[in-house]
């Protein structure tokens, strides 16, 4: 017992607060929380970007279409 008390405590355990897994926790899903939305926000972002660059690669394609055709041999 006293093995597995001094190996928690050297992971940074203490037995004077006995909730500090449980506060731990608590930190772990606030952080989770803010990390998807985050990702959310990323991905939005990416979104509409894709949606700009791909309006203005149709656009460049329309405006420069028979000079793009290969030659007809």
């Amino acid at each position: 017992k006293s093995e597995v008390t001094n190996l928690l405590e050297s992971a940074g355990f203490s037995r004077s607060n006995p909730y500090y897994i449980v506060q731990q926790g608590k930190v772990y899903e606030e952080r989770r929380k803010e990390s998807l939305k985050l990702m959310a926000d990323t991905e939005s972002r990416r979104a509409q970007i894709d949606e700009v660059v791909s309006g203005q690669a149709q656009a460049q394609l329309r405006s420069s279409g028979p000079e793009l055709e290969a030659p007809h041999s």
